[in-house]
Parts: structure tokens; C-alpha cells; sequence
């Protein structure tokens, strides 16, 4: 975090000759006036978590740390999973993102099926599905049935690369990162899941579909050889990104066999970079 003194006015002088003396006075002065009330975890948070404005992220602080029932980042394989990922996105969309009614719930059930790794094609029919079965009125109108259909694509992508890998992302990274803070000022040793915003970020849970992505794979194709593989009655269990590509390498027959040519293309290209 910058130091009033020695590192914001500093940078500020630089580039802001202009500016009189006692106002530089008075800016430093309610400077260490807001930074004085913040504790040295905090500042140590706020410090991993720059892109989030500090002020949002000490009034999430003091509000879980003096919350009787917290809730911890579930593991996606948890039966209470979705009802605490609610909870969770509530208050990073309350508190750190300001979001506006209850977006929040739409953006629940796309992280879950995100996290869960839904192939992204059946999670945009899922939206479809749903989305056509509140508005019958448009079901016997092709042409406003496309529009409508080609908006909802439009909507699903924007809401996964700027509000799910992006804002909620780094939310729930700063929501880990309070909570690990919290608990370590009380000692206690509770288990959570620590990597809940390397999953949403990636759309995976399953250590293999992540190493296969960290190789270089894209999401779909990554899901795709991890789903006809477990089609086949077999488990795909591996431990790291080398192990991923050998494990490529090795079957490369047996997957120009089993997945579309377009997605095998994708895994020829990566091997022979």
C-alpha cells in the first residue's frame, strides 16, 4: 500500500507541479487520516487486491469478521456448493463489485456451471432454453426469435469474460484473501477452498481439464478429451502440465479418433509449437 508521504505525494509532485503547497498539505493530512484506521492485515490485503478500491474492501473485512455464521468458499463437490457461492457473490456484488439488484443470482448459476466445467454450448442452450420459455410470445416469429437468440449469445459472452473472469474473479480472490486474513488472526484452522478464483477464472474444477488448459489447451477442447475419456469408462488423472502434454503426444491417435476434427486441429497445433 502507498505511504502518503514517502510514495503517493511523492509520484503525485511528479506529475502535478502545479499544485499548491498547502493543498498538498491537506491531501497528505486526510491520507493518513483514512489510512490510520486501517490495520496492518488490512493494509497487507489491500495491498494484494489493488484493483479493488480499499474502502470496499474494509467494510467487507469488519463485516465478516463479525459475522457468528461465515461463509467459507465451498469445494465445488460440496452439497452446499450453489447455496454458498449465493451468498458469497451477494456480498462481492454488494460490497466490492456494486452491483445493482439481484444480477448477482444470474451470475451464481453461470459460475457454477462454469466452475463444474459445462461445456460452454450447453450452458448457452441451458440460457436459451430458459430464457425462450419466458417470453412464449416470440416462439412463432423466426425473425424475433433469432434476434432474441443472438442477444442472449451476445449477453452470455460479455457476462463471462467481463463479470465471471474478470469482476467476480478477482472479487472472490479478495473475498479468499479477507477470509485467510480473518482466520489467521484468530488461530483458527478451517479448511475452505482456497482455489475457488482459479476455478472460476479458468471454467474448471478437475485437476486434469486445468492442467490440459495451463498446457495451452482452449477450455472447450480441454473439457471435450476430458469428457470422451471418462465416456470410454477410463479416468484421465494427470499431475502437471508436462504430464498433460506427453499424455497428448501419446494419444494423439486414439483423440483424432474420438473428438471433432476442428477441436483436434486445436491439439495438433499445440504439439507442434
Amino acid at each position: 500500500m502507498l505511504h502518503p508521504e514517502d510514495d503517493f505525494l511523492s509520484k503525485f509532485k511528479k506529475i502535478g507541479e502545479f499544485v499548491r503547497l498547502e493543498d498538498l498539505v491537506t491531501i497528505r493530512r486526510k491520507l493518513v487520516e483514512k489510512t490510520g484506521g486501517f490495520s496492518q492485515s488490512e493494509k497487507a490485503l489491500f495491498v494484494k487486491n489493488r484493483s479493488i478500491d480499499p474502502r470496499f474492501q474494509h467494510d467487507l473485512y469488519e463485516l465478516l469478521k463479525t459475522q457468528e455464521r461465515r461463509v467459507l468458499p465451498p469445494f465445488p463437490a460440496s452439497g452446499r456448493f450453489k447455496d454458498d457461492l449465493l451468498t458469497i457473490f451477494n456480498l462481492i456484488g454488494k460490497h466490492l463489485t456494486k452491483e445493482r439488484g439481484q444480477s448477482h443470482v444470474f451470475y451464481t448459476w453461470l459460475a457454477g456451471r462454469w466452475i463444474r466445467g459445462i461445456p460452454y454450448k450447453r450452458i448457452l442452450e441451458e440460457r436459451i432454453d430458459y430464457v425462450l420459455s419466458r417470453k412464449p410470445e416470440i416462439s412463432d416469429n423466426p425473425a424475433k426469435k433469432k434476434r432474441e437468440i443472438n442477444k442472449i449469445i451476445e449477453n452470455m459472452d460479455e457476462a463471462i469474460e467481463d463479470k465471471i473472469r474478470f469482476d467476480y474473479t478477482r472479487g472472490l480472490k479478495c473475498y479468499c484473501d479477507i477470509i485467510d486474513s480473518i482466520l489467521t488472526e484468530e488461530k483458527a484452522h478451517i479448511d475452505y477452498c482456497k482455489n475457488l478464483p482459479l476455478y472460476l477464472e479458468s471454467g474448471a474444477s478437475d485437476e486434469s481439464v486445468l492442467y490440459l488448459i495451463g498446457a495451452g489447451l482452449s477450455r472447450n477442447v480441454a473439457i471435450e478429451i476430458f469428457d470422451v475419456i471418462r465416456e470410454r469408462g477410463e479416468l484421465l488423472t494427470l499431475e502437471s502440465v508436462r504430464g498433460a502434454l506427453e499424455w497428448l503426444e501419446e494419444n494423439k491417435p486414439l483423440l483424432k479418433n474420438l473428438i471433432h476434427p476442428i477441436l483436434y486441429e486445436e491439439v495438433e497445433r499445440l504439439l507442434s509449437s
